[in-house]
């Protein structure tokens, strides 16, 4: 290249582009993988596992797909040799381009396929409260809690219209009511006194308070997206937050673990862990 630039000047056709991106899948990614330490040699041991990763992907799928690469226009090989014949009691489709490989098999990482796009639900949530759409039904079901956490939940709810003493007996949470009676009283004070400054602890409410409905409706999951510490403007990819009531096969339930703000004087990504809660 520096040859050429001295003899032709700049050569604008060239582009940086596809080595930049390179520099991401290569490098950038695997290093954030790690812990931040020896990077040289983390960095080789993710490569050569997604390596190993993307060959056992495309070899079962190739299996699976029953392709054939071999091109048979005679029974007898170019030594002489008869072919087998297991080799014609299963006809395999036969392909010879890369095209007709990536368009008869189904691998899971995509081989050959644009990477995904990926949800931005603050972008989402930004069009709701702005009247970009208003043919969305209410009440939305993409929201954000503040700047930097953002929620989405489907559009039909998993129990639709139940009671609310059923669902606090159907999950175990025998202060259900108590704590939808607080959580009613914050929202109607100030700011201040919006903001959930605990998590468990003495409850206001009484457990067997008034409340101005009877009925709720109730999501098993939430789709949760933050924005990254080091870049916080860029949101990072959303994650489902599960929850599943007591069954025969999950005696106490199964619940995903979430990091609560309930300190307002701290700010994520920007204040770290201080003021957050383990629930």
């Amino acid at each position: 290249m520096v040859p050429s630039i001295r003899l032709n000047g700049v050569a604008i056709q060239w582009s940086a582009d596809a080595t930049e991106h390179a520099h991401i899948e290569v490098v950038k990614d695997p290093a954030r993988s790690g812990n931040g330490q020896g990077y040289e040699s983390q960095i080789c041991w993710y490569l050569d596992r997604s390596d190993k990763v993307r060959n056992f992907d495309l070899a079962t799928a190739v299996q699976e797909a029953d392709l054939d690469f071999r091109a048979f226009f005679n029974p007898v090989t170019d030594e002489g040799e008869d072919l087998d014949e297991h080799d014609f009691a299963h006809p395999s489709k036969i392909v010879s381009t890369t095209a007709d490989l990536l368009s008869d098999i189904d691998t899971v990482s995509g081989l050959g396929q644009p990477p995904r796009h990926e949800v931005d639900y603050f972008i989402m949530s930004s069009k709701l409260q702005n009247g970009l759409n208003p043919t969305v039904p209410r009440p939305y079901r993409t929201f954000q809690s503040s700047p930097n956490v953002a929620y989405h939940l489907t559009r039909d709810p998993t129990f639709k219209a139940s009671l609310v003493d059923n669902v606090a007996s159907q999950f175990n949470i025998p202060d259900l009511r108590a704590a939808l009676g607080d959580y009613l009283i914050r929202i109607a004070g100030t700011p201040d006194t919006a903001h959930i400054g605990t998590i468990g602890g003495r409850r206001i409410s009484g457990a067997d308070c008034m409340l101005p409905f009877s009925h709720i409706q109730v999501w098993n999951r939430v789709r949760l997206q933050t924005k990254a510490f080091h870049y916080p403007h860029n949101p990072l990819p959303p994650h489902t937050v599960n929850v599943y009531p007591p069954s025969p096969e999950w005696p106490l339930g199964h619940y995903d673990s979430v990091l609560v703000n309930i300190d307002k004087g701290q700010e994520w990504p920007f204040s770290g862990i201080h003021g957050l809660s383990f629930c």
